[in-house]
């Protein structure tokens, strides 16, 4: 309250005032709303490269303990389980086990081959397998743009990376580069023939 020849006046805002506090607020609110989608758009990517990790160790299990349906293991013909990445639907990865053909590879999809079909994995949100690497012993990283198996055989714990559509095309390494939907975030699953794998930010 001030004084001014013996009148009361209240002094407040002006208008200009408000205007550059809304105005600052209004900035605030939106470097902070973008920096919590930025961080929930990271995390759901880290989440996603770690349960295609689990997915391929559950695989692993499976391919070397899984009993066959009849109850009895089989060390003569064993099924392989195993993943397949198809890049040209790179919103899913299916586990499969190679029951119907026993041809080291998955055939068809989950709609048409429910035999083979063991789970499929869908990424929403718009992430998707950006790119696939693959390596080869002797030879550098190159892309690779077809059908890939990743599959497990028992007794051997070791996995075994093969061209879906070329069998005599085995790699020692694949990298599986996941993706945002602005391509913004990043994450990439390397896995070897050896069983190992490691998460990262990005592929080779």
């Amino acid at each position: 309250m001030i004084k001014k020849n013996g009148k009361n006046l209240e002094k407040g805002f002006t208008l200009l005032e408000l205007l550059v506090v809304i105005a600052l607020m209004g900035i605030i609110y939106s470097v902070t709303l973008s920096n919590y989608n930025g961080m929930n758009k990271s995390i759901e990517l880290k989440n996603m490269a770690y349960s295609l990790a689990l997915s391929v160790r559950e695989t692993q299990v499976y391919g070397i303990n899984k009993k066959l349906d009849s109850g009895t293991f089989s060390d003569s013909n064993p099924y392989p389980f195993g993943l397949y990445l198809d890049l040209s639907n790179n919103n899913q990865i299916i586990l499969f086990k190679d029951k119907n053909s026993t041809n080291n590879k998955f055939d068809g999809n989950c709609s048409t081959n429910t035999i083979e079909c063991n789970r499929l994995i869908s990424f929403n949100g718009g992430n998707h397998i950006s790119k696939i690497r693959v390596k080869s012993l002797g030879n550098p990283w190159a892309d690779f743009s077809g059908k890939l198996n990743i599959f497990f055989k028992r007794p051997n714990p070791d996995a075994k990376i093969i061209d879906n559509n070329n069998a005599s095309n085995i790699y020692s390494r694949v990298g599986i580069e996941l993706s945002s939907q602005s391509g913004t975030y990043k994450s990439c699953v390397e896995i070897g023939s050896a069983g190992d794998i490691t998460i990262k930010g990005v592929c080779n």
